[in-house]
């Protein structure tokens, strides 16, 4: 999750108020494709911090999402939260 995906608001579309478009709202959805993501190490990599940003951004209010505190959630669970190298 990049900092600015951290200020998102889910429900904030375009010249709709975020309360009437909030109530509307039933959930959030994330892709991940996996045609070229050869091995598991590569897959765990590509989807759980991102369901982990998903998760921030839908489950926590605007207020108190802090991008500090959710890097550390991620690496106190044993995800990277810096790129690596892959071959």
């Amino acid at each position: 999750m990049s900092q600015a995906s951290c200020r998102r608001s889910p429900a904030g579309l375009r010249g709709v108020a975020a309360d009437a478009c909030a109530r509307r709202v039933l959930g959030g959805q994330g892709q991940l494709w996996t045609e070229y993501i050869a091995t598991r190490d590569r897959l765990d990599y590509m989807a759980y911090p991102r369901a982990s940003a998903l998760a921030e951004v839908l489950w926590t209010p605007p207020g108190r999402r802090r991008y500090a505190d959710f890097l550390e959630r991620l690496a106190a669970l044993g995800f990277p939260t810096q790129p690596r190298t892959w071959r």
